[in-house]
């Protein structure tokens, strides 16, 4: 089968996405934009559904926004964290990868 790209069919910052997450889970965490970007970095990209909805009649239920909070409801009701989190964090930041 083919694969087929699906989203919501609209543009939408990362940096919005971050302070949604934020205002949601109701920190104070800081956003920080480094633009520090990365050979090969996709600056902006968006999932076009004219494809995936004539093949398969797909038609997004939820918004962006709406999708992110339900995602983040739900992984505020997972138990802990998955072992290798913290290892995770520390790998990435020494392979220059996690800022702050």
């Amino acid at each position: 089968m083919e694969s087929l790209n699906v989203g919501t069919g609209q543009l939408f910052a990362v940096l919005l996405a971050s302070k949604r997450i934020v205002q949601h889970c109701r920190t104070a965490s800081e956003i920080s934009i480094t633009r520090a970007f990365r050979q090969g970095d996709i600056r902006h990209n968006f999932a076009d559904l004219a494809k995936v909805g004539a093949a398969t009649g797909f038609a997004p239920r939820f918004s962006f926004c709406e999708g992110l909070a339900q995602f983040l409801d739900w992984a505020a009701a997972q138990d802990g964290l998955p072992a290798g989190y913290e290892s995770s964090l520390r790998e990435m930041s020494e392979r220059g990868l996690l800022h702050g």
